[in-house]
């Protein structure tokens, strides 16, 4: 099984305000697709704004990856791996 698809969807109360202190009025669904057809659901608990362009980012050079740049073509059954890649940088040998 692998990753094909990074989907990320970003809400926001209609009537939210700038001033709050409170992260009630946002989150971001993000939405793991495969090649085997399923699909896992995940939120983050940050600005969702940038969470999204962290996600989608096009990368300009092999350290400077999109998460989902970074995930596509991997297995989602392992996800402390994943977790260490994104953290970690493992997306070339030059980060080892």
């Amino acid at each position: 099984m692998k990753i094909t698809e990074i989907e990320t969807h970003v809400l926001l109360v209609p009537d939210y305000d700038r001033d709050a202190c409170s992260s009630a009025q946002d989150d971001i669904v993000v939405l793991v697709h495969t090649d085997d057809g399923i699909t896992g659901i995940g939120e983050v608990d940050t600005n969702p704004v940038v969470a999204k362009a962290m996600i989608n980012a096009p990368g300009t050079h092999v350290l400077g990856l999109g998460l989902e740049e970074m995930l596509i073509g991997e297995d989602p059954r392992n996800p402390e791996a994943l977790w260490e890649k994104m953290y970690t940088c493992f997306a070339c040998n030059s980060c080892r």
